[in-house]
């Protein structure tokens, strides 16, 4: 079977937050052996059999409610709205959104953590401009709601769906047509990422390097077992993440300010969370 939901958005702005929550919902199925399947910007040329081995067979659609995934590239690929349009037809979208200069000190510090960038952050800031540009979320948004209707987006903000996980579980199951009384006590409670940079930081970029070709070639349960047997930890726990200056912080704002004024605009609503913040 094809999903009925899917999760567009956006990297480092609590997306596996959300997938735990939705798995933690019995009537609602996501993928646990893959997390973000990105089916739809990355893997679209193996074709809709392959992708339907991540969810339920078609026999087994009535166990549950609610079948989706959550791949956060989803919203910034050119041809994703479009595919999705024509495998899946009517489908409802969940995009988690977070105040842009925290999401870019969030990919920063991922990419740092994962050897990928090894640079200060006023480096990062100089050479890279395709993680700043996804944080102008507005005029991606716009590009999926010339094809589908506003009624098919749940649009949450981080800050306010992680203070109010109550509120937040209440949303995603009116939205997604599922009894929030069937949440168990204490799902969307504590952390699911753990922030740290690894002692033998060389290996550990070998080692992520390599959990994402395992994934390639579809072997999700070699990289499954070797989280679950602790793999990590041969890599130690060193030193907490390195700090971002708070003039760094302040010149984002700047940068930013505007995006956030087209987002309220675009949504209909204040986004005062992100203003005071960046007040």
């Amino acid at each position: 079977m094809l999903p009925n939901f899917l999760g567009i958005g956006v990297p480092r702005a609590g997306t596996t937050w959300l997938h735990q929550l939705l798995v933690d919902h019995p009537d609602v199925y996501v993928p646990e052996r893959r997390k973000e399947v990105r089916f739809f910007d990355e893997h679209f040329e193996r074709g809709v059999r392959w992708y339907e081995g991540f969810f339920p067979a078609s026999g087994q659609g009535d166990v549950y409610r609610a079948v989706g995934e959550i791949s956060p590239q989803y919203l910034y690929g050119a041809h994703v709205p479009e595919r999705i349009a024509q495998v899946c037809g009517s489908i409802k979208f969940i995009l988690l959104l977070r105040n842009p200069t925290d999401r870019y000190i969030s990919h920063y510090l991922h990419f740092y953590k994962n050897g990928i960038y090894t640079g200060t952050f006023e480096q990062f800031m100089q050479s890279d401009t395709l993680v700043f540009d996804r944080g102008l979320y507005s005029k991606y948004i716009v590009r999926w709601l010339e094809l589908f209707a506003r009624e098919q987006f749940l649009i949450l903000i981080f800050e306010e769906a992680t203070c109010d996980v109550e509120g937040t579980k209440r949303s995603l199951a009116e939205f997604l047509d599922v009894d929030a009384a069937r949440y168990p006590p204490g799902a969307g409670e504590g952390a699911v990422n753990e922030s740290y940079v690894p002692r033998r930081l060389g290996l550990y970029r070998l080692a992520f390097l390599a959990s994402q070709r395992l994934r390639e070639w579809d072997l999700d349960w070699l990289v499954n077992w070797a989280k679950a047997v602790g793999v990590k930890s041969a890599f130690g726990r060193e030193r907490a993440t390195p700090t971002v200056g708070a003039e760094w912080q302040a010149h984002l704002d700047a940068r930013y300010a505007d995006e956030i004024g087209r987002m309220e605009r675009l949504l209909g609503r204040e986004l005062t969370v992100w203003r005071c913040k960046s007040a």
